[in-house]
């Protein structure tokens, strides 16, 4: 691997699109730091990725269940439309209309 090379960065136009304002110091030490994390990216770029999967998560995702983790019992259908005030084509519980014509 090789020396992070130095980079051309714009502190002023990040700090414009930040909305912060830098004083001199500030200004070259952020372009110093900037220009590090940048040379390090480059380094990255060098690393022999050749048969390794992407991959979202540094580690395996997986749905871990216990063996109490199960949904408990439920109302049936019929019970819960039974109870419902108003019923649409059958299976539908109809609510009262929140928004007029307009979305106001």
């Amino acid at each position: 691997m090789s020396d992070p090379q130095p980079h051309d960065i714009d502190v002023d136009k990040i700090a414009t699109l930040a909305r912060i304002a830098l004083t001199e110091d500030e200004r070259s030490r952020l372009h110093d730091e900037l220009g590090a994390i940048v040379g390090y990216i480059d380094l990255l770029q060098e690393v022999d990725i050749d048969g390794v999967e992407p991959t979202a998560h540094a580690t395996r995702v997986t749905n871990v269940m216990r063996s109490d983790d199960t949904p408990p019992n439920c109302m049936d259908q019929a019970a819960m439309l039974a109870n419902a005030p108003a019923v649409h084509q059958g299976d539908l519980v109809r609510v009262p209309q929140v928004l007029t014509e307009g979305g106001a």
